[in-house]
């Protein structure tokens, strides 16, 4: 999956692509779609939060460099946060639980898996 989202006055603005096998072709057009959807820029973001793995490694790397840039060349803080403690997050609010177990697949018979307590 490749996904871009803006918060903005209260609203989430998202594009995303499932099943997708290369996403580097896709970050920068769908970043694209959400600044022309909300009429706003990079330089108007106070903040970049990104997920940095687990995950495709291409994909992962991807992600950073574009963060990277944005940060570097806008001043902009960025923040990131591991793959499985945004869907451990995310599923404790949903099933309002504070113990949650997340795993994905990490191909060729691994998986990438996290246990967390959740404090917030």
């Amino acid at each position: 999956m490749c996904s871009v989202s803006l918060y903005t006055q209260g609203e989430t603005v998202s594009r995303f692509v499932k099943d997708v096998t290369k996403s580097s072709g896709l970050i920068l057009p769908l970043c694209d779609e959400v600044f022309a959807q909300t009429g706003l820029s990079v330089a108007d973001l106070d903040a970049i939060v990104y997920t940095k793995g687990p995950g495709a490694f291409t994909g992962v790397r991807m992600c950073v460099s574009v963060v990277q840039g944005m940060s570097l060349a806008f001043d902009i803080p960025t923040k990131g946060f591991s793959t499985l403690e945004v869907l451990g997050v995310g599923a404790a609010k949903k099933y309002k639980s504070n113990k949650i177990a997340v795993a994905l697949d990490a191909r060729m018979s691994e998986v990438y898996w996290g246990c967390m307590n959740r404090v917030c």
